[in-house]
């Protein structure tokens, strides 16, 4: 039974020209590929056609003269070839003497989905084909589609798999498998398309802006405007943000730009901001109160934003202000990438701002609607903050030493009544987290004018862990009032105080 295997194996080995080693096969496909623009692939979006580039393939085994070979050529990621666009004139032969002959016939399969691959048709002809042998299929026309499953993700990609068919009919309803496929062994599976985002986007806050283009906003709601807390601080040096206009402060950037290389749309073209978008979308959500009836949320291009800013539209609740497909270019030049679009809280300077982050999010909309929009997801802007009252005792000895008595008073002067908060300094200038400062267990807030005394004990508590006694720490104190002085008492023996404040309790 075995020697008979053998025979059968060396018989179809001989009509083929093959050999009957299936390890001596080795085939190779050589495929290249254009990456495309994943934004193209978006809804609606399963006629966009492409057209591929070359799919070669080099016989690893000889095969005989006048047989029939049917390759089949099926697609990844459920792409699928159009009919009509796939011609037999595509496919060309190199026989073993080396001349170039076309395939008789092309068919699409019919199972679903439909056109998942194609068969190309001839046969060997009188001089067979040897190891020098190839096929090429040139796509002559936009012969691909059904591609958004495949490539509508960045670092998508669809592959062309190759296999070559010694039967003398053609299916159509899947590709063979078995004993009559030919040269099995080798390479048979490469990429003839692959994706990529061709569009990036990005929302900075100011506070993390560099020097190009602007150095980082600084500002702060200032508690001793008046009324409280209705203005914004002036930086001490020009930001060129928004210096000056305390009734305004710039939030961030929004902005898109090109990725580098060549993305591609359908027609092979590289996949633009300019050519391909038709406006942008800014969401920005916060607590927008302090618009009052004379501010407004407003983009602009300018970093103190003054060049033709537009102001969005702002919900009833004044949370939620949106700019729906504002134009590419604030000043109406023709839309480009790479635009900084400023986001801009501006205030009327009559209530209170209230502390909060405000974030936004941002889509790029496209001039076909078939294409994806480039969206970035909610990103937090500049957080607006108090400049409040900040004071570093220098001196202060700690409940583990034995000996003393310490105390520490603590004076709102301001006008605004506000929780406090202490953190310890180390040696090396670390500074440690905000904690709510405790008296008695209970957390201090000192309305304007008031005053607390607290003893190393509740600073160890206020802390969350005792200070040993080898240390000198000093300890900042921070509340959101315009005013703060703190004191350190030393008890002596008499029963007497010393302040050992070293005059550096007031508010810095």
């Amino acid at each position: 039974m075995k020697r008979s295997n053998l025979i059968l194996q060396s018989a179809v080995a001989f009509v083929l020209g093959t050999t009957a080693v299936g390890s001596a096969q080795a085939g190779q496909i050589a495929t290249t590929f254009q990456t495309y623009a994943s934004e193209i692939f978006g809804q609606n979006a399963g006629n966009i056609a492409i057209k591929p580039t070359a799919i070669t393939y080099q016989f690893g085994v000889p095969v005989a003269a006048n047989q029939p070979i049917n390759v089949y050529v099926a697609l990844s990621g459920d792409a699928t070839f159009v009919a009509g666009a796939v011609a037999a004139t595509d496919f060309t032969i190199i026989d073993a003497q080396g001349i170039p002959f076309k395939a008789s016939s092309v068919a699409l399969s019919t199972s679903t989905p439909a056109g998942a691959f194609a068969v190309f048709s001839f046969n060997t002809g009188v001089n067979g084909l040897n190891t020098s042998s190839t096929a090429t299929y040139i796509p002559q026309a936009n012969s691909v589609n059904n591609l958004a499953g495949a490539l509508s993700a960045t670092d998508g990609s669809v592959n062309a798999t190759w296999t070559n068919d010694s039967s003398t009919s053609v299916k159509q309803d899947s590709v063979p498998t078995g004993g009559t496929n030919v040269d099995t062994g080798g390479t048979h599976t490469g990429p003839i398309a692959k994706s990529g985002a061709a569009i990036v986007g990005k929302i900075v806050a100011s506070s993390a802006f560099s020097k190009s283009p602007a150095v980082a906003e600084a500002k702060q709601i200032d508690l001793t405007a008046v009324p409280v807390g209705t203005k914004f601080t002036t930086e001490t040096v020009d930001k060129t943000n928004t210096f000056g206009n305390l009734l305004s402060v710039n939030l961030g950037s929004v902005n898109f730009s090109n990725v580098s290389g060549l993305q591609a749309d359908a027609a092979g073209n590289d996949y633009t901001v300019a050519g391909k978008a038709s406006g942008v979308t800014v969401v920005v959500t916060g607590d927008f109160s302090a618009i009052g009836t004379g501010g407004s949320i407003a983009l602009s291009t300018a970093l103190d934003g003054t060049a033709a800013p537009i102001a969005g539209t702002l919900s009833a609740d004044k949370k939620t202000a949106t700019f729906k497909n504002a134009p590419l270019s604030l000043q109406g030049t023709a839309p480009n990438q790479n635009v900084n679009y400023y986001v801009f809280y501006n205030t009327d300077g009559k209530a209170a701002i209230p502390v909060q982050t405000p974030a936004a999010t941002a889509s790029l909309l496209k001039t076909a609607a078939t294409d994806l929009t480039d969206d970035i997801a909610k990103t937090d802007l500049y957080a607006l903050v108090q400049n409040g009252a900040q004071v570093d005792l220098p001196s202060f000895v700690p409940a583990s030493a034995t000996g003393y008595f310490n105390t520490v008073r603590v004076v709102n002067t301001g006008t605004i009544t506000a929780p406090v908060f202490v953190s310890k300094v180390a040696a090396d200038g670390t500074i440690g987290t905000a904690s709510a400062l405790k008296a008695n267990g209970a957390a201090v807030t000192l309305k304007g004018g008031g005053a607390t005394t607290v003893s190393p004990a509740d600073i160890d508590a206020s802390l969350g862990t005792a200070i040993p006694a080898s240390e000198r720490p000093r300890l900042r104190f921070t509340a959101s009032t315009n005013g703060l002085y703190v004191q350190s008492l030393l008890g002596n023996p008499g029963g007497t105080y010393t302040e050992i404040s070293s005059g550096a309790g007031k508010q810095q």
